[in-house]
């Protein structure tokens, strides 16, 4: 009984936590984003680890 009062809590945390809000004041723009370090024009092999960027506003 008490793994299943466990599995549901954690089926309710995640479900809960599934539901973020999606925002409404996003605007769709032609220009890109300007990234730090540039990473725009370069190729990236599909087994090295994520690249690490900042967009900037």
């Amino acid at each position: 009984m008490h793994h299943l009062k466990l599995s549901i809590a954690f089926a309710l945390l995640i479900l809960l936590s599934a539901c973020t809000p999606t925002p409404h004041d996003v605007v769709q723009s032609t220009q890109e984003a300007e990234i730090y370090p540039d990473y725009k024009d370069v190729t990236i092999p599909v087994n090295i680890a994520p690249m690490n960027f900042v967009a900037e506003t």
